[in-house]
């Protein structure tokens, strides 16, 4: 059955990027794109209307997703293009959302696409103690997940990989950055749900101790109590990965 592709633009990605997004569409990543992420999804940069811009093709769905994302879910594609959207409204960092590209016959759904700007000089937040300034980047990241939760946001894959940081050269502190955001709940002011964030961004327990008084300092809550909590849910996700590991 014959796919047909919709294009969706920001108005900068319709102005200066049309022509990347309509080959994308006919050919997926061009050939000469460099691909610096490849597992499940693949994220390629490439030259394209006087800067680099970043393209995510998003696997093809399995068979029963191809029919939800078909006819009941927002793709992934649009989700990151919204949220992406949504999230600069409210006043956080994240590459500039351009276009993105939904394929797919009568019934189901095919092929995704989301084509942002690509920002240089970000450093993920893999491994932060190898950085002599590691207390001040906790301290920074717990203010700024104080910030989201008073944003009401709650991000589910807020992990190393999709929170990036630099230093910024006019406050001498740190600009984070978000990106694989196609599961955020905005809205949400529930702290049973938002604490669920500290699961998956920090590695050691003096790490999540700096961060959370940071954050406590800057929400009103009990030190003690958010680092119990985080510990707890730390605790829990990492425990959930081993045995996830051991079973496989």
């Amino acid at each position: 059955m014959k796919a047909t592709a919709t294009i969706y633009y920001s108005p900068e990605g319709e102005a200066r990027h049309r022509a990347l997004v309509e080959r994308v569409v006919k050919e997926g990543i061009p050939p000469e794109a460099t691909v610096i992420f490849k597992q499940r999804n693949t994220v390629a940069t490439i030259p394209s209307g006087g800067i680099t811009v970043n393209i995510k093709s998003f696997a093809l769905p399995n068979i029963v997703n191809r029919y939800v994302y078909g006819r009941i879910r927002k793709s992934k594609a649009r989700r990151s293009f919204a949220n992406s959207q949504r999230l600069t409204r409210l006043g956080f960092l994240v590459p500039a959302p351009l276009a993105f590209i939904e394929e797919r016959t009568a019934l189901t759904f095919r092929r995704s696409f989301f084509i942002s700007e690509h920002v240089f000089g970000l450093t993920e937040m893999r491994s932060p103690e190898r950085h002599d300034f590691c207390g001040e980047l906790m301290a920074a990241l717990g203010r700024e997940i104080a910030r989201l939760h008073a944003a009401g946001v709650w991000m589910k894959d807020f992990s190393p990989g999709n929170v990036l940081f630099r230093r910024n050269p006019s406050t001498g502190g740190f600009d984070f950055y978000y990106v694989d955001l196609n599961r955020i709940r905005f809205d949400d002011h529930d702290p049973a749900h938002l604490d669920r964030m500290w699961e998956r961004i920090l590695f050691v327990p003096e790490q999540i101790a700096a961060a959370t008084r940071a954050y406590a300092e800057a929400t009103g809550r009990d030190a003690d109590k958010v680092f119990a909590t985080a510990m707890k849910r730390w605790n829990a996700f990492t425990s959930r990965k081993r045995k996830k590991s051991v079973k496989h």
